[in-house]
C-alpha cells in the first residue's frame, strides 16, 4: 500500500554547503542494461570510492521523480545472497523505474549499513551464533546503522530534481533528505522476497529499525521452491534468441488431464504450496499471457500477491475486444494490462480501455486468431524478455503448435474430473505429424502436488 505524504524542508545548513563544495561529478557515461538505457554518473566527495547515480530519462526540474537511494550490498546485489533483501530491492527498483521510463537509482558506497565489508562479514558470523542484525553490529563496536544520506540529497540537488517519490521501506531515510531540502511527495514500498534465511532479519528490521513491512501474511520459501526458481531463472538468463521472448507454459491439471470442469467454470486445482511456487515463477518473468476466456471466466488478478515479488505485465489475447472495463487487472497501476486485438473492434470500447490505462496492441490475424509467431517479435521490440503463458487451452496449444515454447511446467494434482476441459486443444491432441517430449526435465513434489518441468523437444513420428 502506498503511503501518500507531502514533505518539504528548505534547509541549507553550513554542513550541507561544505559537503556540496566537496562533491564533484567526475564522469558520466551511457549505460545500457537489460531493463533499458540509463546514464551513469560518478560523484566523489572525500571518499575513495565515490557514489553512483543511474538516471533514466530527463529528470531535470521534473516533479515526482522515482528515486531509489540504495546502499551497496556486495553479497546481495552481486552474488544474490538470500540472508537479506538488498539485491531484491535493487532489482525491483530498476524494474519500477523501467516501467515508468523515468527515475534515478542512487548507489551509495555504504556497505553493511555503513560498517564496511570486513565488519559486515564478521556480523554474519555473529548472526549465525544467534545475534540479530542490530546486536551483531553493536557487539562489533558499531551503531546499528552508520549510513549518511546527506550525500544522496546533494546528488539529487546536482541533478536538479524538483520533487521525488522515494522507493523505500525505511523511514530513517526521510529526515536527512528532508533536512537537506529534498521534497518527498510519496513513499513507494518495495516488496521483500521472504526466505527461510532472511525472515528473522526482516522481522528485526520491523521491530528494531522501524521499517515498514508486512510479512505476517507471507510464507518463507522452501529449499525445493528455491531450487526450482534458481533453475528457471538460469534458463531464462541463458536464453540466446533475441528475436523473441523466452516462453514458459504453465498449467495445473487433474490426474486425468483436465484443467477445469468447463470453459465458464474455472477450478482451483493447485494446493497452497504449489500455488505459492506459481506466484514465485510469475515474479521472474516480465509478462504473464492469457486468453480473453480466462479473464471472462475468472477475472484473475495475475499478480504475485502470495510472495510479494515483482508483478509481471499482463498480456491478454482478445481478438474481438471483449475485455471487461471493470477487470481486477486495473487495480495495479504499476502493471496495467496490454490487450492484443484484431483489426476490427468497437472504437468506443477501445478508447474506454485506453483511458483506464490499458495498452492496446492491434495485430493481423491468422485463421481469425492472433498468431504467436507474429506477436512475439513485436513484444520483444517493446522490451519483453520473458513471458509466462497460463491459459487457456487454445492459447497454450497455439504456442506448442508453433513450437514457440522454451519451458513447460505442469502441476499434477491428486484429483479426477469427469467430463472436464482438456489441458490441450483437441486439434493439437489429434496431431499425427509430430510428437513432443521433454528434455532436461525434473520432477519435484511440492505439498500435495507433483511439479514436472522441462524443455520441449519435437520429433517427427515414424
Amino acid at each position: 500500500m502506498r503511503v501518500q505524504r507531502i514533505i518539504q524542508n528548505n534547509s541549507n545548513s553550513t554542513y550541507d554547503n561544505q559537503l556540496l563544495s566537496e562533491l564533484k561529478s567526475i564522469v558520466s557515461a551511457r549505460l545500457p542494461i537489460l531493463e533499458g538505457e540509463f546514464k551513469i554518473h560518478l560523484f566523489k566527495d572525500d571518499s575513495d570510492e565515490g557514489h553512483l547515480a543511474l538516471v533514466m530519462g530527463n529528470v531535470e526540474d521534473r516533479e515526482n521523480v522515482l528515486v531509489r537511494v540504495h546502499s551497496e550490498c556486495l553479497t546481495g546485489d552481486v552474488f544474490g545472497s538470500i540472508r537479506c533483501d538488498c539485491g531484491e530491492q535493487l532489482r525491483q527498483s530498476i524494474q519500477i523505474i523501467k516501467e515508468e521510463e523515468l527515475g534515478i537509482l542512487l548507489y551509495l558506497r555504504q556497505e553493511g549499513r555503513g560498517i564496511g565489508l570486513h565488519s559486515k562479514l564478521r556480523a554474519y558470523n555473529l548472526q549465525d551464533e544467534g545475534y540479530d542484525t542490530v546486536d551483531a553490529n553493536i557487539a562489533l563496536g558499531h551503531d546499528p546503522d552508520e549510513r549518511d544520506y546527506k550525500i544522496a540529497a546533494l546528488i539529487l540537488k546536482e541533478l536538479n530534481v524538483g520533487s521525488i517519490r522515494l522507493l523505500s521501506n525505511n523511514p530513517l531515510k526521510f529526515e536527512p533528505l528532508i533536512d537537506s531540502g529534498i521534497k518527498i511527495s510519496e513513499r513507494i514500498p518495495l516488496k521483500p522476497r521472504i526466505t527461510s534465511e532472511n525472515v528473522s532479519y526482516l522481522k528485526t528490521k520491523i521491530s528494531r529499525m522501524n521499517h515498514i513491512l508486512d510479512i505476517d501474511t507471507l510464507s518463507p520459501t522452501t529449499p525445493e521452491r528455491e531450487s526450482i526458481i534458481r533453475d528457471i531463472s538460469s534458463r531464462i538468463k541463458n536464453f540466446q534468441n533475441i528475436s523473441r521472448p523466452f516462453i514458459t507454459i504453465s498449467y495445473a491439471q487433474s490426474l486425468n488431464g483436465f484443467i477445469a470442469k468447463n470453459r465458464k467454470e474455472p477450478m482451483k486445482l493447485s494446493g497452497k504450496e504449489s500455488l505459492i511456487l506459481t506466484h514465485q515463477i510469475r515474479s521472474i518473468h516480465d509478462s504473464i499471457l492469457v486468453g480473453i476466456g480466462t479473464i471472462l471466466a475468472d477475472d484473475p488478478q495475475l499478480n504475485t500477491r502470495l510472495v510479494k515479488g515483482r508483478n509481471p505485465r499482463p498480456i491478454i489475447l482478445d481478438t474481438h475486444l471483449k475485455f471487461p472495463v471493470k477487470s481486477k487487472l486495473f487495480k495495479n497501476p504499476s502493471s496495467l494490462p496490454w490487450i492484443v486485438i484484431g483489426e476490427k473492434v468497437d472504437k468506443i470500447k477501445f478508447s474506454t480501455l485506453e483511458d483506464r490505462g490499458a495498452k492496446i496492441l492491434q495485430m493481423p490475424l491468422k485463421d481469425s486468431k492472433i498468431d504467436p509467431s507474429v506477436l512475439l517479435p513485436y513484444l520483444a521490440k517493446l522490451g519483453i524478455g520473458s513471458i509466462m503463458v497460463e491459459g487457456g487451452a487454445e492459447v497454450i496449444s497455439s504456442f506448442i503448435e508453433e513450437k514457440l515454447v522454451d519451458l513447460i511446467i505442469t502441476t499434477l494434482t491428486p484429483y479426477f474430473i469427469s467430463n472436464g476441459l482438456p489441458a490441450l486443444s483437441q486439434n493439437l491432441s489429434n496431431s499425427k505429424n509430430k510428437k513432443m517430449s521433454l528434455k532436461n526435465y525434473k520432477y519435484v513434489q511440492i505439498g500435495q502436488d507433483l511439479i514436472a518441468y522441462g524443455t520441449p523437444s519435437w520429433n517427427a513420428t515414424k
